[in-house]
């Protein structure tokens, strides 16, 4: 899980750059490696560490087996196999030990079927019930927003789910987010229609103290979210 979740971060890293790389250079050379023509040379690797990890996913525990998940979302690959696609395969043996994953855990797990637009409703239902249930605690910003941006993304439905974040995002205060994560936290309570007035005001007092830094992509969101709310 760790090496593909290495390989993920590379790709990421470095197949995004296209034309704009210089010829020669450390990011060009990794990018040919790890990327290839039409991405072939990716798909060949994840296709082979896939194939390597499905007969022992018994073995994997559940913060290892978050991050294979959320390496391929990452990667932005789904292998396709006769028993379905590996997200199908990950998504059974994840909720056979649901109940043993962490809120960040589920949130990486979560997030990675968004990223590569997998969805499936079981998983997200039984998953939001688990982070209803357990609690909290000390979640970073970063994962509650992209706990709800996914089942916004997705179009899945959890209002406790969704009341439970509000509600602890305004016992904390705000303390550690930034522009992205007001962004994608108005944004995603606004795409499934969850009203939580409180939320909206409380976060739009805490954006206006830096308003003029936010990127404009971060801004439009930002905007339609109230506009739509």
């Amino acid at each position: 899980a760790q090496t593909t979740l290495g390989f993920a971060k590379i790709v990421k890293n470095v197949g995004g750059h296209g034309k704009r790389l210089r010829k020669g250079g450390p990011h060009k050379i990794l990018r040919n490696i790890f990327m290839g023509d039409n991405s072939r040379n990716k798909e060949i690797t994840f296709r082979r560490m896939a194939e390597a990890s499905i007969p022992i996913l018994s073995e994997f525990d559940p913060p290892h087996l978050s991050n294979l998940i959320f390496a391929y979302g990452l990667a932005e690959y789904i292998p396709k196999f006769e028993d379905g696609t590996l997200f199908d395969i990950l998504a059974l043996e994840a909720m056979l030990s649901l109940k043993k994953f962490d809120s960040h855990d589920l949130s990486n797990m979560l997030w990675a079927h968004a990223n590569v637009k997998a969805s499936n409703p079981n998983l997200f239902k039984e998953a939001g019930d688990i982070i209803v249930s357990l609690g909290l605690g000390n979640i970073v910003p970063q994962a509650l927003s992209n706990t709800v941006w996914a089942y916004a993304t997705l179009g899945e439905s959890h209002p406790k789910l969704f009341m439970k974040v509000a509600n602890h995002i305004m016992l904390n205060n705000f303390r550690n987010f930034n522009e992205e994560d007001y962004a994608s936290i108005v944004w995603s309570y606004a795409t499934v229609n969850e009203s939580h007035p409180k939320l909206f005001q409380k976060v739009a007092g805490h954006m206006m103290l830096n308003l003029r830094s936010f990127k404009p992509k971060n801004l439009s969101k930002i905007v339609w979210a109230y506009a739509t709310a």
